[in-house]
């Protein structure tokens, strides 16, 4: 049964980065388990998401957690990165110095990201934040904040509206 459903995420996962509509990339990715997506997203093309299987994954963690939530509205542009899991996969030796990092990802609503992006484990980005395009965006974004670069900084703070 395992086998089937990492195989089956992987396909909605592939199906997902090639599609050409985002209704069938969205529909896709709601199929794979650790991931939730709120009202009127907008996924583009090309996204690269970990994690897909792996035993830590699979035996560690509950099958109702989701590693990868987005809010309401949330516009994410082509060849973005979610990664939820980054460790070292064959080296013994890193390891044992660093065994990596397993955390969710959580998109708040009305939240744009640009092109290209980077979003590492363990960030939340806040409500009406926008990610520059190519951004690697390793800290939390706090509310209403555009951040830009590599790693990414706060640029500018959006006016609040209702």
């Amino acid at each position: 049964m395992i086998l089937f459903e990492k195989c089956s995420s992987y396909l909605y996962y592939i199906f997902a980065r090639c599609a050409p509509v985002n209704k069938i990339r969205i529909f896709c990715l709601r199929k794979i388990r650790y991931i939730q997506i709120g009202k009127d997203c907008h996924i583009g093309p090309s996204i690269t998401l970990t994690p897909l299987g792996g035993d830590i994954f699979e035996n560690k963690y509950n099958k109702a957690d989701k590693f990868l939530r987005f809010g309401d509205r949330v516009g994410v542009g082509p060849n973005v990165s979610f990664i939820c899991s980054s460790h070292p996969d064959h080296s013994w030796k890193l390891l044992k110095i660093y065994p990596g990092k397993f955390s969710p990802i959580i998109i708040d609503d009305d939240v744009w990201i640009g092109a290209g992006a980077i979003v590492l484990p363990g960030v939340k980005i806040h409500q009406c934040s926008i990610i520059g395009a190519g951004a690697v965006v390793t800290k939390d974004v706090p509310p209403y904040t555009v951040v830009a670069g590599v790693p990414a900084r706060p640029i500018m703070t959006l006016p609040r509206c209702e």
